[in-house]
């Protein structure tokens, strides 16, 4: 099959779980044999495909750091092999798989899954402090991230093995080395063409101190570079702290809720936009013969 001896263990252990799990007499909930509400709550993959709706699934990696991300890597097989029996046909919403602190779960065959779940139309959203910790002792995801991953963001490079990692995906520009040679006959300048990286070690290190800018990397757009972007913060602390003690919605299958339902007095007040701002007059700048800028009077425009 191709597989490594790693990944064949890893697969045969999820299988055996699956296995167990069909005897677990809770989780073969039915109409028959459970009441109405138990089977309302219940978690079908397949709602996922057909209408707005959202699954929460807290694994603590400390508490139970063997037994945790087996039953992460359990939830995404079950996830994706009931994307593989929905016809892309019959899907009316897209699906993402959001993982934060995905290294816990990572193995030699996680890479199976991002390269399934990108062959069958699921977006999975990867998190992590760094790209490092994507390499362990018998698996490294790094190419399998680069080969899959639509969007890739990095927020800090704080050890020399990321720089030159980053350094190498966003590639080289040719720049000049001026040489200069002293001889009785006089001064000569010579110039030799030199290959440098477009992200230097400095300008990664500043990233890092900056909590709003970040890299971001998106496959096949902008000829494939990274950029630099400087970007806030969707809300504010205060919001923050107040989404994060809210309680849950109520479960009714959907996502966006009116600010009529019952539900809404739960939610956080959202923080009223900033009063709009008069815009200031500008005037072009003049350079001097020198190319630098012309100081103007106070109260004058600029000749």
């Amino acid at each position: 099959s191709g597989l490594s001896n790693a990944a064949r263990r890893d697969g045969e252990l999820t299988m055996q779980l699956l296995d167990e799990c069909r005897n677990i007499a809770p989780l073969q909930a039915t109409r028959r044999n459970q009441p109405k509400s138990v089977v309302e709550h219940a978690v079908d993959f397949r709602a996922f495909f057909q209408r707005p709706t959202y699954a929460h699934f807290e694994l603590s990696g400390l508490l139970e750091p063997k037994t945790g991300p087996t039953y992460a890597r359990m939830l995404i097989t079950a996830l994706l092999t009931i994307a593989t029996m929905i016809p892309a046909a019959q899907r009316r919403c897209p699906v993402f798989l959001i993982i934060d602190e995905f290294q816990l779960m990572a193995n030699a065959s996680f890479a199976r899954f991002v390269e399934m779940a990108r062959s069958i139309g699921v977006t999975i959203c990867l998190a992590t402090q760094t790209i490092e910790t994507s390499k362990g002792r018998d698996f490294d995801l790094r190419a399998t991230i680069d080969g899959n991953v639509g969007v890739r963001r990095y927020y800090s490079s704080n050890t020399p093995e990321l720089i030159k990692y980053i350094q190498a995906c966003c590639g080289e520009f040719i720049d000049y080395e001026e040489s200069v040679h002293l001889t009785p006959e006089g001064t000569t300048y010579s110039y030799k063409p030199v290959r440098r990286p477009r992200m230097s070690q400095n300008e990664l290190i500043v990233m890092t101190a900056d909590s709003h800018c970040s890299l971001v990397h998106v496959h096949g757009k902008f000829g494939g570079f990274p950029f630099f972007v400087k970007t806030e913060y969707s809300m504010t602390k205060a919001e923050y702290e107040a989404m994060r003690v809210a309680p849950w919605p109520p479960a009714d299958g959907t996502t966006v809720r009116p600010l009529d339902d019952p539900g809404a007095a739960a939610k956080p007040a959202l923080a009223p936009p900033p009063p709009p701002t008069k815009p200031q007059q500008r005037f072009p700048t003049k350079l001097d013969a020198l190319g630098r800028k012309r100081k103007n009077r106070k109260g004058k425009k600029p000749g």
